[in-house]
């Protein structure tokens, strides 16, 4: 019974921030206590309590593997469940305080848990920098314990820079947690995984090494095609997961590239500008493939959503097709819709759409120009593709 009741205990993670896995520790404690019939009532029992639990308990299953399955009977992962309730106790002494530089006076005074539970609302707040984090990760034990891992998998990896993600993917053991960052690379297209290089391809074939399914791995390889679509198709072409009208694998890069830009939605194009022009860029036959694969509903869709420095770059490679009256003309269009829908007036809604995605580009900066005079339109980095 000791051994059940731990394993019960166990839920409470989930209200202290360390989850973990209802149907492993299910399994566990039915492999502890054997198969006789009272054991078999025992696990009945104890899978009826368990069960309300398990919309509670959704990530880290690979932590509470290295713990509760081991032979300890899980004496680790109870020692660090008190201190989640320690630093929980703690959140709630210091929440009140407001004042980020009195937090991060605070980091490094009192027991550790007192300098944790700061550290975790400061993390909440988003007032870690890099390296806080990595001190915190290190004060809860690292890679060899379960709060440790538990801290890195909740850090948001999307705020760091690409050399930040790269060494702490480099540094992480958790497989879950080395997926996490992995996929916030490839869709931010992070040099280490998109590279037009041979060290990011290996990077990336490593990479695909995580993951068992071909799912996942096909998910992973979808996001770097945003930023480098030829290494892409490679290795989807080495997988044998391109297939084509007769269920074979596609072999040809050409064909490959083409079928899949069909499949493509106007979004997912204009996140692929870049890679997709500078692959039309280096032949006419790539144009081609490019253009052949781009019908009037979806250049049109483009032409409406696409920012300044999207549509730039497509009408670069096809000026006939991207021609900037008919870009103002579809974004006229659409803004009319919008306005009719609204009941914004005209004036306004065409000024908003012209205007809209130009501070996403990347790179922009700089200050807005102010309207004109009397101008119906609003200030800001304001589009006149006519007048270019």
């Amino acid at each position: 019974m000791t051994a059940m009741k731990a394993a019960m205990k166990s839920a409470m993670f989930a209200n202290t921030g360390v989850e973990t896995v209802a149907k492993f520790v299910r399994k566990g404690i039915a492999d502890r206590i054997g198969l006789t019939a009272a054991g078999r009532a025992a696990r009945g029992r104890y899978e009826e309590y368990a069960e309300g639990r398990e919309t509670r308990v959704q990530r880290q299953t690979s932590f509470m593997r290295d713990t509760l399955g081991k032979i300890t009977g899980g004496r680790i992962g109870f020692k660090e469940e008190q201190q989640a309730k320690d630093i929980a106790a703690g959140k709630k002494k210091f929440e009140r305080i407001t004042d980020p530089e009195q937090l991060r006076n605070l980091m490094g005074k009192g027991p550790v848990r007192d300098q944790l539970a700061v550290r975790e609302i400061m993390k909440e707040r988003g007032l870690l920098g890099n390296n806080e984090l990595k001190e915190t990760f290190n004060l809860y034990g690292g890679n060899g314990t379960l709060a440790g891992k538990q801290f890195a998998s909740s850090i948001n990896y999307e705020k760091l820079t690409p050399d930040q993600r790269k060494e702490w993917f480099s540094s992480i053991i958790d497989v879950g947690t080395k997926q996490k960052i992995l996929g916030i690379m490839a869709d931010k297209g992070d040099g280490y995984l998109t590279k037009d290089s041979e060290g990011a391809k290996q990077n990336l074939e490593a990479a695909l090494k995580l993951y068992s399914l071909e799912g996942e791995q096909r998910d992973l390889l979808k996001k770097i095609e945003k930023h480098n679509l030829e290494m892409a198709i490679d290795l989807q072409i080495e997988r044998k997961m391109i297939l084509g009208a007769d269920k074979k694998p596609i072999t040809d890069p050409a064909e490959a590239i083409a079928q899949i830009m069909q499949k493509m939605k106007p979004d997912d194009i204009l996140e692929a500008t870049k890679t997709l022009t500078a692959y039309a860029k280096r032949g006419v036959q790539n144009r081609e493939r490019v253009l052949n694969s781009l019908n009037q509903q979806k250049i049109e869709a483009m032409m409406a959503k696409g920012t300044r420095e999207q549509l730039e770059d497509w009408k670069n490679i096809a000026p006939e097709k991207f021609d900037e009256d008919r870009i103002r003309a579809e974004k006229e269009r659409v803004a009319r819709e919008l306005a009719g829908i609204t009941g914004k007036a005209s004036g306004e809604a065409i000024a908003r759409e012209l205007n809209r995605g130009n501070s996403e580009s990347a790179g922009g900066g700089g200050a807005p120009p102010s309207a004109g005079p009397g101008s119906t339109t609003p200030p800001g980095n304001v589009i006149d593709l006519r007048n270019k």
